[in-house]
């Protein structure tokens, strides 16, 4: 119920009624549902949240040699369905890494690629690590948003629900999209200090 939740909030602050199914044949109801989805996802890109992030091991395609020379690497990974953003991959501690660049873990290794070391075609992702374990963002069920999530999707709904019904000028509809991006900012800072804090209680338990 996460996602009506997200119409609703963005309806009230619109001073519309609210409504009891993100299923109806109203002007509204469409509104909503051509946003939705987008709303979501480009929200969810914009950042590394800890309710969506995923841990998965890659399975490696066939790749052929005008792909390995269209996209310059030389492995290639079908990504999940799910995919929304890479935030690091996983890497064994005998892969040639310098030691100085990774973060250890218990078990081994966690590395970030650069810009320029893999790039994603498609529904595939290409690098040059023959074995990929990744961590990701996923187009997660809205059970588990969180509340900031919540507010920060119904912030970014509300000004194409404007735009959709042309309600407001362009500097009413420029004032609200600055009010989004502070909401949508103060979502991820908090799932930074999640993130954080967690990171600081791990460390304390492993220092006894």
């Amino acid at each position: 119920m996460s996602r009506l939740k997200i119409a609703n909030i963005a309806l009230i602050g619109l001073g519309r009624s609210k409504i009891e199914s993100l299923q109806g044949d109203t002007a509204v109801h469409d509104n909503i549902n051509v946003c939705m989805e987008s709303v979501v996802k480009s929200i969810l890109s914009d950042g590394n949240w800890g309710f969506a992030t995923i841990p998965v091991t890659l399975v490696s395609s066939p790749i052929t040699d005008e792909e390995k020379l269209n996209a310059g690497y030389s492995y290639k990974y079908s990504l999940p369905s799910d995919y929304i953003k890479y935030i690091k991959h996983f890497v064994n501690r005998d892969t040639g890494y310098s030691q100085n660049t990774l973060n250890r873990l218990s078990n081994g290794y966690y590395n970030y690629f650069g810009e320029d070391e893999y790039q994603i075609i498609g529904s595939f992702l290409f690098c040059n690590v023959s074995t990929l374990r990744i961590q990701y963002v996923g187009n997660v069920d809205e059970s588990m948003y969180t509340e900031s999530f919540i507010l920060a999707c119904a912030s970014r709904l509300k000004v194409l629900i404007m735009a959709g019904f042309g309600e407001a000028d362009a500097d009413k509809m420029a004032f609200e999209e600055k009010k989004a991006e502070r909401m949508i900012d103060k979502a991820k800072n908090i799932e930074s200090k999640k993130r954080t804090n967690k990171y600081s209680i791990r460390k304390r338990l492993s220092w006894g």
